[in-house]
C-alpha cells in the first residue's frame, strides 16, 4: 500500500482525519512549497482550497502539484465558482469566501504541464471539479 500525505495549514484538520481512523501523515506546509520528492504520488487532492490563495500562489500550487506526481498520476482540484444568479442575502455582507472559475482552474493545470481529463460541475452548491493526468 503506498502513502497517504497531507499538507494542512491548520492542525485541527488532522486531528479529525486521526480521529476516523485514517492513517495519514500530515505535513504544515505552504502549497507551493510541497515538502515531498518529484514524482513521488500517484494522486493529488485539492478541495476547496485554490480560491485561498492568490493568483500567482494558485499557479505556483498548480506547479507543485505536478511536480510530486509519478507520470501518469492523477490530480483533482475541487473548488466554489462564482454563484450565478444567486442574490446576496442579508448575511452575505458579513460572510464572503473567495471563487475560482473552472476555466481558471483548467488553465493553472494545464499551464502546469497536466492533461485535462475531465471537468464540470461536482453538483452541490457552486462547487465544480478539474481531473487532470500527468504525461
Amino acid at each position: 500500500m503506498g502513502e497517504t500525505a497531507g499538507v494542512v495549514g491548520a492542525v485541527g484538520v488532522a486531528v479529525r482525519v486521526g480521529k476516523a481512523g485514517v492513517e495519514v501523515t500530515f505535513e504544515q506546509a505552504p502549497a507551493q512549497a510541497l515538502p515531498f520528492p518529484d514524482g513521488h504520488f500517484d494522486a493529488v487532492l485539492s478541495t476547496v482550497m485554490l480560491h485561498h490563495l492568490p493568483r500567482i500562489g494558485r499557479a505556483e500550487c498548480a506547479r507543485e502539484m505536478r511536480r510530486v506526481l509519478k507520470p501518469g498520476g492523477r490530480v483533482l482540484a475541487v473548488d466554489f465558482a462564482e454563484p450565478e444568479g444567486e442574490e446576496k442575502g442579508f448575511l452575505s455582507h458579513f460572510h464572503r469566501h473567495g471563487h475560482v472559475m473552472l476555466r481558471e482552474i483548467v488553465g493553472l493545470l494545464t499551464d502546469a504541464g497536466l492533461k485535462l481529463v475531465e471537468s464540470g460541475a461536482v453538483g452541490l452548491k457552486n462547487l465544480h471539479f478539474a481531473l487532470a493526468k500527468a504525461p
